[in-house]
């Protein structure tokens, strides 16, 4: 589902975030801004921080995975 605003966001949402529609970071989500209108990701595998700017790309948010039981 795509984001239209960054205060939709909450601390550990998955998103990407795309530009041109490609993918060019998925992560979770560690601290939204909306003043800002930036945020901090988890990002890759490493779970590197990484600031997004929302207005440079389209953020998507993603299902979150199953718990296992």
């Amino acid at each position: 589902m795509r984001v239209h605003e960054v205060s939709d966001l909450r601390v550990g949402d998955v998103v990407e975030i795309r530009l041109w529609d490609t993918v060019r970071h998925r992560g979770a989500v560690d601290v939204v801004c909306p003043r800002l209108g930036v945020l901090w990701i988890l990002d890759g595998p490493l779970g590197e921080r990484t600031l997004i700017l929302a207005c440079e790309y389209t953020i998507w948010k993603m299902p979150r995975p199953a718990r296992a039981r």
